[in-house]
């Protein structure tokens, strides 16, 4: 039996081979928190009714429903591979993969928590359907290099599958002691924390007849955006400040090696959206840096090479 507590969770996926048939989950993350759940959209009907002064429980109806919510985790040394697809897109390379925005169409992921009962049961909540619509990698002075996801799902099913037998992988984390950021080239002195951020809008309201209340597949209908931010003590003018005023092009590099595992996560070319340094106090200066990245229409505007510990 089970511990009936959090101790016990799971959290796995897999890639669907039909958007919105749920699969077996086969690989597994030890994560740090998720808050997936379902939401009912819940119609009530109401009419008039001579003496009446409540809703009747009988005109309250549940057309549509929909799922999802965040997972946080520590970046893996093994096992990324089903994430970063689902966050950008296309894929090259074998030892070392490449990831590069593509269409996601057709690319869904099944997610399947354990979430243990007070009496040692693990119970299943399924997740077909499964879109990134935002993603986060961060790291700041002292932590570990960390990815929450935002998921969209096209339902919640306590049923079935039933609970898959977790297994996990030989893997180690990325913390702040393995990181290096380079712009334009040359490494940037005293940078504290490092987040780079992918929003991917989709259409997620694509409910239809003939579909039981279950949406359709949430295809993308914006532009993605790719942003970020940088924190570090006032070192340079020249460094950041300068090419923020000018509003300048420079590319982004920020790298993540453990052993024979790497994470290189490439912007083309970003933009400072700001700030001035400030004088605050007695302290050392700090300096915010926001930006955005931007395609060059020469690199690409964002990569992550991935190469897994052997």
């Amino acid at each position: 039996m089970a511990i009936g507590a959090g101790l016990s969770g799971q959290l796995g996926v897999k890639a669907e081979t039909t958007v919105g048939t749920a699969v077996t989950v086969d690989t597994f993350y030890p994560f740090n928190s998720e808050s997936l759940e379902l939401t009912k959209n819940i119609v009530q009907g109401r009419g008039i009714r001579a003496g009446a002064l409540s809703p009747l429980s009988r005109r309250r109806t549940y057309p549509t429903r929909s799922a999802g919510g965040t997972v946080n985790l520590d970046f893996p040394s093994t096992g990324a591979d089903p994430l970063l697809l689902q966050m950008l897109g296309t894929v090259t390379g074998t030892t070392t993969k490449t990831y590069t925005p593509g269409n996601l169409t057709g690319k869904s992921l099944t997610i399947q928590k354990g979430v243990p009962q007070t009496d040692g049961t693990v119970k299943p909540f399924t997740y077909p359907g499964c879109k990134i619509t935002s993603w986060t990698l961060s790291c700041e002075t002292g932590g570990i290099l960390t990815l929450e996801i935002t998921v969209d799902a096209q339902d919640e099913v306590p049923t079935s599958p039933a609970l898959a037998t977790a297994s996990y992988t030989t893997s180690h984390t990325f913390d702040f002691s393995q990181g290096a950021l380079t712009l334009g080239g040359v490494a940037v002195a005293n940078v504290k924390a490092a987040s780079i951020t992918g929003e991917i809008p989709l259409k997620t309201d694509r409910w239809f007849f003939n579909a039981a209340g279950k949406k359709a597949e949430q295809i993308q209908n914006d532009y993605p955006s790719i942003t970020g931010s940088l924190a570090t003590e006032f070192v340079s003018q020249a460094t950041i400040y300068d090419v923020f005023r000018a509003d300048s092009g420079v590319a982004l590099v920020l790298t993540f090696t453990n052993g024979s595992a790497s994470l290189v996560v490439t912007c083309g070319e970003i933009r400072f959206d700001g700030e001035s340094p400030k004088v605050g106090g007695p302290d050392v200066v700090d300096l915010t840096a926001p930006f955005t990245a931007l395609d060059n229409e020469s690199d690409p505007w964002i990569s992550i090479a991935y190469t897994p510990a052997a």
